[in-house]
């Protein structure tokens, strides 16, 4: 299982363009880092409302992004038997290049061609299968992460900027710091899973209306 979720996570930014990484990843991280300007105690104090609320939201995405995975498999239209014989590479590099492709050899449209962790050469609905799980599998572990939150929330008695944690096996202090630390982890972490979920939902876009690319 811990191989198949690796394979899916190396797969999904194999398959994802310089640009792409930087909107998936960065972005998140810069839009969420304001978290830490907040008054540490006033996050502590309203963390746990915001753990439940990223518990659902994440849910409803875990529900869609499910769904949508089954549509596209059991789905037989023509744009799907398409996609399958068309290579991500010449729709992700757009029009122009396509025009530069037919110039190429072959080798040189297979070096151009988007391929997976092991080499091979992804087409386009294996694409939108590649971010698709993946968006699943990070908003499963969003919740799991915000499940162990609501657990180590749920454990501590709050003091003057000092929380203590008191479980069956230990006793120790925790900073206040880990509360903006926690709401940053999660909050990067759902726009990550909502713009790979944006980025599945544009490829099955172009899907219906190829010419759009």
């Amino acid at each position: 299982m811990i191989l198949g979720l690796t394979e899916i996570i190396l797969n999904n930014i194999a398959v994802s363009r310089k640009d792409e990484k930087i909107i998936m990843y960065l972005v998140p991280i810069i839009l969420t880092l304001p978290v830490f300007l907040i008054d540490w105690e006033t996050i502590g104090s309203g963390l746990g409302d915001f753990v439940s609320s990223i518990l659902t939201i994440s849910a409803l995405l875990v529900t869609f992004g499910v769904a949508s995975i089954t549509i596209l498999f059991t789905s037989s239209s023509k744009n799907i038997e398409h996609a399958k014989e068309f290579y991500a590479g010449e729709i992700t590099e757009g029009v122009e290049d396509e025009k530069e492709d037919k110039k190429l050899g072959d080798e040189e449209k297979e070096d151009n061609l988007v391929k997976d962790v092991d080499g091979k050469a992804v087409n386009f609905f294996q694409l939108i299968i590649i971010r698709s799980y993946y968006a699943v599998v990070m908003e499963f572990l969003l919740i799991g992460l915000g499940l162990l939150s609501k657990i180590f929330l749920t454990s501590c008695v709050f003091t003057e900027g000092i929380s203590n944690m008191i479980t069956i096996f230990f006793e120790h202090e925790v900073p206040t710091v880990v509360y903006p630390v926690m709401m940053f982890i999660l909050s990067a972490l759902l726009l990550h899973a909502i713009i790979v979920l944006g980025y599945a939902l544009l490829d099955i876009y172009y899907l219906m209306w190829p010419n759009k690319n």
